[in-house]
């Protein structure tokens, strides 16, 4: 018998579950009790992606909205690729702005190091600059990703890097074709829109990490191998993380650069934060930019039932800029001040995104942060076959 059954069947939870008589379970509490056991469940070979429509024929009830499909089963129809092994072929390319074949030279070298194949994408090695600050039009630019994401023989697409152009493709990709041929996409800054877009219409974990054109240190390829390469729980002690608002977080990893995670909101490709850990960074903005985007997230409700909120480094975290005619806020300043508002665990200072040394943050799944003893745990759902 699956081990899931066997543990569900030696709890107490099961002793209960067995003693209800059968005439008496009615649509209220089988789903209080079901609920019970469900979560030993849920990682068990015996539930299928189909199981809320299976439940529901068999009880001739509809359970899709309920506090048993939103508790007991998170993320069951979620896709999460498979780990890269020797063989697999690696994408390199610029969905956004520009960047050259020597800028991704090291990237390229480590993947091949590890016995990988590599393709470079049009993108990069037929570089013209005729494109101003995007690496190609709008349609061509969409095309090549396109094309990566039907190709059945490609398992990562590395970003080679973000800047900017992301937005003006959304509308364009084929989210479908993911869920048929899933794989692995890296990146970071301007990515984060396709990462989260990604990960909300095709249910695709998507990877916030380097882009091929970043600093590759030892501790980014120790990261690399953990994340891309093994199936392992993910565990990160993060000692310079600092806490506004401690506590343990719980929930689905979502985020990314704010200024995009802000430039989506009210389109198709806005964040949804219910029961997530959001994890935001961004490089050069000011006080007041940050200011308005957490307070446009605010407003938006998206931390009526998020879990917390994980920083990243900012380069100017605590700079007093002048704000005619007054000096502005910090922007460590304005963290404790939306702490204070949305009274959930708060971190700061913690090394992903534009920093040299970047963690790896794997989108839609499960996580826990423990701001007292300052470890990260993220856990993988069971690969596809």
């Amino acid at each position: 018998m699956d081990s899931s059954v066997n543990s569900l069947k030696n709890s107490s939870e099961y002793d209960n579950f067995s003693n209800v008589s059968k005439n008496k379970i009615t649509r209220r509490n089988f789903l209080s009790l079901l609920g019970l056991g469900i979560s030993a469940l849920a990682s068990s070979s015996l539930l299928s992606q189909n199981i809320e429509e299976g439940i529901s024929k068999v009880y001739n009830f509809d359970i899709s909205n309920t506090d048993f499909s939103r508790n007991y089963l998170p993320n069951h129809h979620l896709i999460t690729p498979n780990n890269l092994k020797s063989g697999d072929t690696v994408a390199f390319v610029a969905p956004a702005s520009p960047v050259s074949m020597g800028q991704i030279a090291k990237y390229v070298s480590f993947f091949k190091s590890k016995s990988c194949n590599t393709l470079i994408c049009d993108s990069i090695k037929k570089q013209n600059n005729n494109h101003r600050y995007l690496s190609n039009s709008d349609e061509v630019r969409a095309a090549e990703l396109n094309d990566l994401f039907r190709n059945p023989d490609v398992k990562a697409i590395i970003c080679g890097r973000g800047g900017y152009g992301i937005m003006r493709i959304l509308t364009m990709l084929d989210y479908e074709t993911l869920r048929n041929y899933p794989k692995i996409i890296m990146g970071y800054s301007d990515i984060t829109a396709l990462l989260l877009s990604v990960y909300k219409h095709s249910n695709l974990v998507t990877y916030h990490g380097p882009v091929a054109s970043s600093r590759l240190s030892d501790e980014h390829k120790k990261n690399l191998d953990q994340v891309l390469f093994t199936n392992e729980v993910i565990n990160y002690h993060v000692p310079e993380m600092q806490v506004l608002s401690s506590g343990k977080m719980k929930g689905k990893l979502q985020g990314g650069n704010l200024t995009l995670i802000s430039s989506t909101l009210g389109t198709d490709y806005e964040i949804d934060l219910s029961d997530s850990i959001l994890f935001v960074e961004d490089v050069s903005i000011l006080a007041h930019e940050f200011d308005r985007m957490m307070h446009q997230l605010l407003m938006n409700e998206k931390f009526k039932t998020c879990k917390g909120i994980v920083f990243g480094k900012m380069k100017k975290l605590t700079k007093r800029g002048n704000f005619y005619p007054n000096k502005s806020f910090t922007i460590l300043e304005i963290m404790e001040q939306i702490s204070k508002k949305v009274n959930i665990p708060i971190a700061y200072n913690l090394p992903f995104g534009h920093v040299e040394s970047s963690l790896i943050f794997p989108i839609g799944s499960y996580a826990e942060v423990d701001t007292d003893k300052k470890n990260i745990k993220i856990f993988r759902t069971e690969n596809i076959k």
